[in-house]
């Protein structure tokens, strides 16, 4: 986008039905009393969801943001389920997070998600579970 274009803070941010259940009026309100709508479809959220992620993950490094405020179980996605697949190097895994049928993809190192799940695994009962070797 070459095009200049006047910018001024965003206020309120929501999506609107439409007759269509795959389409979505994107209401965006700014600090000018400005309000604007644009169509959203999947694929457009799609575009909209990998730009956001995107930012979150490189301003989340900042510790000055109050990132902590806007995230936690009040503003959570309900995971329908996970999957964890290994990658060519054997120093990664990829993580896959279920939303329904949206699939969540992130490649993450075997050491991180080990101290990740570590505080889960050291309360669970593995009396009862027998060693699972590999292929």
């Amino acid at each position: 986008m070459t095009k200049q274009i006047e910018v001024c803070g965003m206020t309120d941010f929501v999506f609107e039905a439409t007759d269509n259940p795959k389409v979505k009026v994107m209401m965006v309100a700014d600090t000018k009393k400005n309000i604007s709508g644009s169509l959203v479809n999947p694929e457009a959220l799609g575009l909209i969801l990998e730009q956001a992620l995107t930012l979150a993950a490189q301003w989340s490094q900042d510790p000055n943001l109050a990132i902590h405020e806007l995230t936690g179980p009040s503003r959570h996605l309900p995971v329908s389920h996970v999957s964890v697949s290994m990658v060519p190097d054997n120093r990664e895994v990829l993580l896959n997070l279920f939303v329904g049928q949206v699939q969540m993809s992130y490649l993450i190192s075997i050491d991180a998600l080990m101290s990740g799940l570590q505080p889960l695994l050291s309360t669970l009962d593995w009396s009862g579970v027998h060693e699972i070797k590999p292929n």
